[in-house]
């Protein structure tokens, strides 16, 4: 299984999901509606890519609409440290440059996505 939920603080300040394994293609459907869910519980969903191993732009599109899921309903969407490894050298491949230090989703990807 690619990811995990792990509910931190859900009742307090956000929920947590730890994502892992590759996330591509192939599982994105199943990333997008772990993703979605956590989003449906909380008012801040924090996603921690640490141990993922491989990310295609399949992934980028799923950070893409939770943020402008949460965005709808006046939630937010973080990643738990700034895009770097995979997931940056993933950024860098489909022409994002995040602000150096970013973790929010919506600053991330703000040069390019229309809201």
């Amino acid at each position: 299984m690619p990811s995990q939920i792990f509910s931190l603080d859900a009742a307090k300040e956000h929920t947590a999901v730890k994502l892992s394994g590759g996330l591509t293609t192939p599982v994105g459907e199943e990333v997008h509606r772990t993703v979605l869910e956590a989003l449906n519980g909380c008012e801040r969903l924090v996603i921690d890519c640490s141990d993922v191993t491989e990310a295609d732009v399949s992934f980028l599109q799923i950070l893409v609409a939770a943020d402008l899921a949460a965005g709808q309903s006046h939630k937010t969407v973080a990643l738990a440290s700034p895009p770097q490894g995979v997931l940056g050298d993933a950024l860098r491949r489909c022409g994002f440059a995040p602000p150096s230090g970013a973790t929010s989703v919506a600053e991330i990807f703000a040069s390019r996505v229309k809201r």
